[in-house]
């Protein structure tokens, strides 16, 4: 685990915890401007080149009507998964997958302002 949990909290509030900290961070790293790829300030550096499809796919997603939003983010957070799994192993697969859940958090927190239901 990344970090050490409090005896005196409970796994599941810990873990909601973090999961606002990196929508915390997402958002105040990302451009408020539509659909672009991977919408960033240099965040994903070292990972864009890998991700870019996936974030295309989900901006797709988003302006499809008939496809839930959480469809959208879960098939969003299996294509990034699977780009990391894919290129990278040791040290720096687990940092991919660490941007990857950052990426999760931020659509599932702050998606709503881009997702068109209809």
């Amino acid at each position: 685990m990344l970090f050490i949990e409090p005896p005196w909290v409970s796994r599941n509030r810990f873990k909601m915890r973090i999961l606002i900290l990196l929508s915390l961070l997402c958002m105040a790293v990302w451009r408020v401007d539509g659909s672009d790829g991977c919408t960033n300030y240099g965040m994903l550096t070292k990972f864009e080149r890998i991700f870019t499809p996936a974030c295309n796919a989900h901006d797709d997603c988003y302006s499809r009507s008939g496809t839930s939003r959480r469809t959208c983010d879960q098939r969003f957070h299996s294509n990034l998964l699977s780009a990391c799994r894919s290129n990278y192993s040791g040290l720096t697969r687990w940092q991919c997958e660490i941007y990857a859940n950052a990426y999760r958090a931020g659509v599932r927190t702050f998606g709503w302002l881009y997702y068109r239901s209809g």
